[in-house]
């Protein structure tokens, strides 16, 4: 494949990956809208055919989040405090109980010993809508799309083609 053919590629693709993303966006803050109005925190994603293919969730939200915002602080800080909790990394479950704790009271302190656990970053946290796809759906997915069974979907539009409507 020539270069010319290459560089028109990624250009083409850019735009609909931009465009993706941003109708995506939209999708997603009307669907979070969408659920709150329905008092609901779940919803199939069905093709024409009826095939489920994805749950669609509203998940998060519970007003506080908690993460590792520094591996090696934390790791460190295990070491010296809790070298039990510790293989090569962090046991995913120690890692898990820590963040939980600092989720439910908002700070990242040790349980034991009231000292501030390093690498562990608290924010306010906000509902995001989530697709979790069925073994086969995002195959079905593509197979619908490629079989023209999809067209009454407004997925994406290249902004050229939303002026020209206009």
């Amino acid at each position: 494949m020539s270069l010319g053919n290459l560089a028109l590629q990624a250009a083409v693709l850019k735009v609909l990956g931009d465009e993706i993303a941003a109708r995506l966006q939209l999708v997603k803050a009307a669907a979070e809208e969408a659920f709150r109005d329905a008092e609901s925190s779940q919803a199939p994603a069905l093709l024409p055919d009826g095939t489920k293919v994805a749950t669609v969730s509203l998940a998060g939200g519970d007003g506080i989040s908690a993460s590792v915002t520094d591996d090696a602080a934390f790791l460190a800080w295990v070491l010296a405090n809790h070298p039990g909790e510790t293989e090569t990394l962090v046991r995913d479950g120690y890692r898990k109980k820590v963040l939980d704790a600092a989720k439910k009271t908002g700070h990242a302190l040790d349980p034991v010993t009231g000292e501030k656990i390093p690498g562990i970053g608290i924010r306010d946290s906000r509902p995001y809508v989530s697709v979790r796809f069925r073994t086969g759906g995002a195959d079905a997915v593509a197979d619908a799309w490629t079989a023209g069974e999809l067209s009454a979907i407004d997925v994406v539009r290249p902004r050229a083609l939303d002026a020209g409507a206009a």
